[in-house]
């Protein structure tokens, strides 16, 4: 038998300056927006095709638990945040929770694997509940069916099947002009997503430069995908002591304070840390 595919990851990139959704969370909820928005995240990321349905009322009581807040605190924030739209309008009519914007994060955690990057109908390949009891879960990992890789092999055929436009790509001049225009965005890294964000979801723009241009004056508003001055220190600090701390620049999660032995967090975290 083969192996099944994993179709959830062990952890996702912390971007060190805030995109745009994670800023109206925080001015609007305060901490709570701060922490419903990685928690999501972190439920997500374990959850397979990152797809959490809270149909089921023990599922929705489960999901709230996990945010650390109420009921009513936990709608009122889902709503908001298809308002801004880092959660999926069309899949919360239908009490499911997907959120483009952290699966596009993942992209380079699916390149290295034979798996499709999941859209938001991989769902109905999966049984995604966190009901205790699911057969879709053995000690808190998921187990994935058999059938599954022979769905996705028939959706890699049709998306294959929808012509070569699709397989069009930017040339290295389009690139760098777009790359002049946008100084601080890596906009290689952009149109990476760009393209494995249209593979998944079998789209074929048939303008692809003007497609593009969208998508990375979108990222750029939303400061993702920044060019990284290297030449520049990482500087972390600790929410207890408030000591700083030069972090390695590619592992600026593996931080952790020498006196008090926690988390050293970005200078504009440690705001909402203390509320």
């Amino acid at each position: 038998m083969a192996r099944p595919q994993k179709n959830i990851v062990e952890y996702f990139s912390h971007y060190v300056t805030p995109g745009k959704e994670l800023q109206l969370l925080t001015d609007k909820f305060g901490n709570d927006g701060y922490a419903f928005y990685f928690r999501l995240r972190e439920l997500l990321g374990r959850t397979p095709n990152h797809s959490y349905s809270v149909e089921d009322e023990i599922d929705w009581l489960f999901f709230v638990k996990q945010m650390g807040l109420d009921e009513d605190r936990t709608s009122d924030i889902i709503q908001y945040s298809v308002k801004i739209r880092d959660l999926d309008k069309e899949s919360w009519e239908d009490k499911r929770l997907w959120s483009q914007n952290f699966v596009d994060e993942l992209v380079p955690v699916y390149e290295k694997r034979t798996s499709d990057l999941p859209d938001k109908n991989s769902f109905r390949n999966e049984n995604t509940s966190f009901r205790v009891g699911n057969p879709s879960y053995v000690n808190g990992n998921p187990s994935f069916r058999s059938d599954n890789s022979q769905s996705k092999g028939k959706d890699s055929k049709e998306k294959n099947s929808k012509g070569e436009e699709s397989s069009k790509t930017l040339t290295n001049e389009e690139l760098k002009s777009l790359q002049d225009k946008y100084p601080k965005t890596d906009v290689n890294e952009s149109y990476r997503h760009f393209k494995l964000y249209n593979e998944a979801n079998g789209r074929a723009p048939h303008n692809p430069l003007a497609a593009f241009t969208r998508w990375v004056d979108q990222d750029a508003a939303d400061g993702k995908y920044k060019r990284v001055d290297e030449s520049k220190p990482l500087i972390k600090h600790c929410p207890e002591c408030r000591a700083t701390k030069e972090a390695d620049r590619y592992k600026p999660w593996d931080c952790i304070c020498n006196k008090c032995g926690v988390q050293m967090v970005e200078k504009y975290e440690l705001k909402h840390l203390a509320n």
